[in-house]
This record gives structure tokens, sequence and C-alpha cells, in this order.
């Protein structure tokens, strides 16, 4: 469980034909503002459109991992947090307010310790069979259920009389 700073700042991507490691996929690598050529296949940046570099850093990180720009100068931070709940990573963007991700996370870990997550589907805790029963025993299906058996022998009477 961690709180994530969205990094505010820009990064250049390549669109080069390259080809990056031994996937043969073409190099989309975010190079800091400033960068000549892509860190990774060479290929000349100049002319590129600057994109947003969205990386989400930890907490006490002083600068982004991706494109180098200070976390710790400037606005613009927005606050992530991340857990985990039966295995699967999740994440929930919160916005600017670092004290309202601490608050956020508290919760979520209060919640994960009582097993009561908000997320969480209720229905699946329940087995096919448990599921089944609790449906027949409605008072609606029953009522259904009676109807039914009254038409069936109703009908079935009236057949054997022809």
């Amino acid at each position: 469980m961690a709180i994530l700073i969205e990094c505010p700042g820009m990064v250049i991507k390549c669109p080069g034909p390259g080809v990056k490691g031994k996937t043969g996929k073409r190099c989309r690598e975010r190079n800091p503002i400033g960068s000549k050529t892509c860190r990774h296949c060479g290929r000349s940046l100049e002319g590129e459109i600057e994109n947003r570099c969205h990386e989400r850093n930890p907490l006490g990180s002083k600068t982004c991992r991706q494109c180098g720009r200070s976390l710790k100068r400037g606005g613009g931070m927005v606050y992530w947090i991340e857990w985990r709940d039966h295995g699967q990573r999740k994440r929930k963007r919160i916005g600017p307010s670092k004290e309202a991700a601490e608050l956020c996370l508290g919760e979520i870990r209060r919640a994960l310790v009582e097993e009561r997550y908000i997320d969480r589907d209720k229905g699946a805790r329940m087995s096919l069979g448990e599921l089944v029963r609790w449906y027949l025993a409605l008072p609606e299906v029953e009522a259904k259920k009676e109807l039914e058996a009254g038409r069936t022998a109703a009908w079935g009477s009236d057949s054997s009389s022809r």
C-alpha cells in the first residue's frame, strides 16, 4: 500500500521506427525535454510533440524516474493510492491533496483488515448452490411454483377425459 505522485512534467515521445529490445516492437521511449536523440533507438527527436509525463513515482521521490523533473518544486501534483486486494493490484486517483490521499489510504487499510472493502462483489462470496437455494426459497418463486403445479394438474386431468 502506497501513495504515489503523478509527474506533471513534459516529455518527448519517440515515434521512431527503431526496434527496442528483443520484442521487435517500435520504440516509444519517453525522453526528457531538451533531448536531441532518443536514448534507446538513437533517432532524432527534432520537431516532435511534447506530451505530459504521467509517470507515477513513490511519495518520497525527489525527481521523476522517467523525465527527471523535480517533484519537490512547483504545483500540479496529482496523488494516487495503490493497494492489493486478494492478490490484485488496484490504483485510485485521488487528486491534488496529499491529506486526502492519506485519509483514503487509511480508510482502505481499515476496510481490508475488517474484510469489508466497498468495491468487493457481495455475490462472489455465495456459492452457486447457495444462490439457487436462496432463489427457490423466495415467496414470489414459491407462488409461481404453486401456480404452475395447479395449471399442470388441471391440464393433465382435462387431457385424460378426452
